[in-house]
């Protein structure tokens, strides 16, 4: 046993120290080097001097300089190829700034910063791919859009007037999403990366093309995102409520205050045009003035007659 304190930290040290001695004492038999290229995207990032890069785990496999690559987008799977191989020195972690060492290849199981063309929109959370030929590009690029398709596909109902999420990567989207249902919250529609304004145009078109949409399904939950100026504009003028967290509970609990207090707001309002039934007679010698407006004497048979109760006379059904 290890003791540790999630207040303070004590133990941690200890308790990661204990993982790495029984992994190394129990799973070192069991342990496997494959040749087979497995990397994740975490992180995209502006590196000095250089420009965009992802910071990528590769688990297995060999990277080299001018290895062509596939990951996925914000807009769909990018293709490009490896320019640059960064690792930090040894004992330094890659979160610490400091200078990197360029690489002609690495091998997993290794952290490593990557830079190319076009990667200041790649997705966190995507795995990377290494293709030869256009047909292998083709299929791996298939491959990211499926996963993409998959979760979005088993929590996301368009028809249905929900609310908008907008995450940073696609495991968090994942996370944040199985949440919601099951809390039985109704999503329309998902979106990765920075919230822009057409994120905040896509959220009014649903909701435009929605029956019976109510006020508290106008909003945007962002998790862990950046909110764009002129998103935050137009989602005001729009009257689309945008609420910003980076823990999963924060941001379902501001949700759920919310949607109480919309719901109170429509209870008081309907409560103000509510109809209370009545049946009257009217009085055969005490009618005064048959043209708008009418006036005339009647007998309360049931019910309570208030002012402003909207009155009508049955017709006689003719055959």
């Amino acid at each position: 046993m290890v003791p540790t304190s999630a207040i303070t930290g004590e133990g941690i040290p200890d308790l990661i120290g204990m993982f790495v001695y029984l992994s190394q004492k129990f799973l070192l038999k069991k342990f496997e080097v494959k040749e087979e290229i497995a990397a994740t995207v975490l992180e995209v990032k502006v590196q000095d001097k250089i420009g965009e890069v992802i910071d990528v785990i590769l688990v297995s496999g060999t990277l080299k300089i001018g290895d062509k690559i596939v990951v996925g987008g914000l807009n769909g799977p990018i293709k490009t190829s490896i320019k640059m191989l960064m690792t930090p020195h040894p004992m330094k972690e890659m979160r610490v700034k400091t200078e990197f060492i360029n690489n002609e290849q690495v091998t997993g199981a290794v952290g490593v910063k990557i830079f190319g063309l076009n990667l200041e929109f790649a997705l966190a959370g995507s795995p990377l791919y290494v293709y030869h030929t256009e047909e292998e590009a083709e299929q791996y690029s298939n491959e990211i859009l499926k996963d993409f398709n998959s979760v979005v596909s088993k929590f996301v109902n368009k028809s249905n007037g929900g609310i908008y999420i907008q995450a940073s990567t696609l495991g968090s989207l994942e996370a944040i999403l199985t949440f919601m249902n099951v809390n039985k919250v109704d999503v329309a529609a998902v979106g990765l990366g920075a919230l822009t304004k057409s994120d905040v145009v896509k959220t009014q078109t649903i909701h435009e093309n929605t029956e019976n949409c109510y006020k508290e399904n106008k909003v945007i939950l962002a998790f862990d995102v950046k909110i764009l100026p002129e998103a935050e504009l137009y989602a005001k003028e729009k009257e689309i409520k945008i609420f910003k967290a980076e823990i999963i509970y924060h941001l379902f609990d501001a949700y759920t205050d919310y949607k109480k207090t919309c719901f109170l707001e429509r209870k008081k309002e309907k409560e103000k045009t509510a109809i209370f039934p009545c049946k009257l007679k009217i009085l055969k010698d005490d009618v005064y003035h048959q043209s708008d407006p009418i006036i005339m004497g009647v007998e309360i048979l049931e019910g309570i007659l208030k002012v402003g109760t909207p009155i009508c006379i049955p017709g006689k059904l003719v055959l």
